[in-house]
């Protein structure tokens, strides 16, 4: 993931949030939090989350067993807090201590029992859908996510273009599939990213 586009990705976050009166942005685990970080964390069932706030640095809570992951990923060259929990804490409480009320956006693919948890918590605050941030954040695309999509759509074509010498009559599509495997390795797509 390419850092500049990520960091423009959070402020392009915390803009939105504020013209949509949005105090807090909560991502977990999924495509948001690596559409917005570069990283690919795992869902699992302790919480890792992305705390965006108008007024804050951002934030990710995450178990300390998860930390190294985090900083491998890079994130805290995005300035982002790296917040780690134990098993004797509740994450959750990580935000009681600030200031939280107002309207806060949860990701869409959180998983229900967090979403509760941080209802029961923040119990003042009004709860609504990160889609409506989020839709808008990635419906403009950037110069760099222009340039990765016609790397993809260069990819698409060299793989229509062998198809011819591919296919044969009669086979099955288990047959073609292992033949597009082989043919169309990870190794190819690498050499036309790297041009």
């Amino acid at each position: 993931m390419n850092l500049n586009e990520c960091k423009n990705r959070l402020e392009k976050s915390i803009k939105l949030m504020s013209e949509m009166n949005i105090s807090t942005l909560l991502i977990t685990p999924g495509p948001n939090l690596r559409y917005l970080t570069g990283y690919k964390a795992k869902n699992l069932e302790r919480l890792t989350c992305l705390v965006l706030k108008v007024d804050e640095n951002p934030r990710l809570i995450v178990p300390e067993l998860e930390k190294l992951a985090a900083l491998e990923s890079g994130i805290e060259s995005l300035e982002i807090e790296i917040d780690t929990w134990n098993e004797k804490e509740n994450p959750y409480e990580k935000l009681q201590n600030r200031e939280t009320s107002g309207v806060v956006a949860a990701d869409s693919q959180m998983n229900a029992s967090k979403l509760l948890e941080f209802q029961h918590l923040l119990n003042k605050a009004k709860f609504v859908d990160a889609k409506s941030v989020m839709d808008d954040l990635r419906s403009i695309k950037s110069q760099w996510e222009i340039e990765q999509i016609v790397i993809a759509g260069e990819y698409i074509d060299s793989v229509h273009n062998k198809i011819r010498d591919i296919v044969v009559i009669g086979e099955t599509e288990k047959q073609l599939a292992k033949k597009y495997q082989i043919s169309f390795s990870s190794r190819d797509m690498k050499q036309l990213i790297l041009r």
